[in-house]
Formats: C-alpha cells, structure tokens, sequence
C-alpha cells in the first residue's frame, strides 16, 4: 500500500509541474473498490467486466459529445477547446486496455483555455472571492463565466451511478476532482 501512495504521490507531483492549472486538475471520476479481494472476486467473471467496461465506455463518450456540444453552443470562439477534449479511462494506474481488467478511474481532458472560460478569467482578468474582475483600476467591469462543463457532468452523474451499482455494491464513486472550481 506504501508503494502505491508514493507511486500515486509522485504522478500527482509530475503533473503538477507540468501544468500550471495543477489546483485545477485533473478531472477525473474514481470508482474505488473496498478491498481487493472483492475485486479479485469480480475480474473472475470477464464477461460481466467486460460488459461493466463497456457500458462506462459509452457513458464517457455520451458526456463527451454532450460537452462538445455545449462548447458549441456557449463558446463563441471555439478554435481548439472541442477538438482537444479527450477521455481518459485507467485501470490499476495505467491507461485502459481491453485486455486488462475493470476501468477504475475516467477523466476528461482539454486545453487549458477551458477552465479560463468556465470560470470567465484570463487576460487582465482573475478570480476574487468567487467573483471574476478586472486586473485594472480604471475598468471594473467584471467578466461572466460561461459554465460549459460542470452543469453537463452534473447531468450524467446519476447515469454513472446507476452503472456502477449495477456492476456491483462494494464500489463507491469519488467525484471530488470532476468538477471545475467555481
């Protein structure tokens, strides 16, 4: 257990280094299970994990064309955010193979612009007290968030769950680090 919190410990500071939205991300959804040996018990049965796989497979790609289509319907200038969402499916720390047990953990990634946006920052503009507002004294005028993420993942939330609790009862949903910081 030492060795993977280190191991998870140390991805988390890499990637804090990388990126500069690191108090932001990552965006992802944990399902994390009570024990392994519960988890030995159900990657006996393949085809229902394969089925399990599946069916979170096309939950992510259902929220993924959600989100584009929220994009398209809010950003106005939409040049890269749409094309640069991905998601990101993990199994034992390691990106999905269908070969290789049951999705734990599925993410979303984008440009760095999408968060500017949901939140309304970026140039000559930051967040105070959960209000965006202009660097400059002389312009206060603040600007308006567009939330095109967090309202669609909200939409979706209860469909995960009820895939989840189909698979199996000792899995519980973490969905602390989806959502962007309002």
């Amino acid at each position: 257990m030492a060795h993977l919190e280190r191991f998870e410990n140390q991805n988390r500071r890499l990637w804090a280094k990388r990126n500069r939205f690191a108090n932001e991300g990552p965006f992802e959804i944990e399902i994390i299970g009570e024990s392994t040996i519960s988890k030995y018990n159900r990657l006996k049965d393949v085809e229902s994990v394969n089925e399990f796989n599946s069916k979170v497979q096309n939950w992510g790609s259902k929220v993924k064309f959600d989100l584009i289509e929220s994009i398209g319907n809010l950003v106005k200038h939409d040049e890269y955010l749409s094309r640069s969402l991905k998601n990101n499916y993990y199994t034992d720390n390691k990106p999905y193979s269908s070969n290789w047990g049951e999705i734990d953990r599925i993410g979303f990634s984008f440009r760095p612009e999408g968060v500017f946006i949901h939140l309304g920052v970026g140039r000559g503009y930051h967040r105070n007290g959960g209000v965006t507002v202009r660097h400059s004294k002389q312009n206060t005028m603040g600007r308006e968030p567009i939330l095109w993420f967090n309202p669609v993942i909200h939409k979706h939330v209860q469909d995960l769950s009820r895939i989840v609790e189909e698979y199996s009862e000792d899995l519980v949903i973490n969905f602390s680090r989806i959502y962007l910081a309002e």
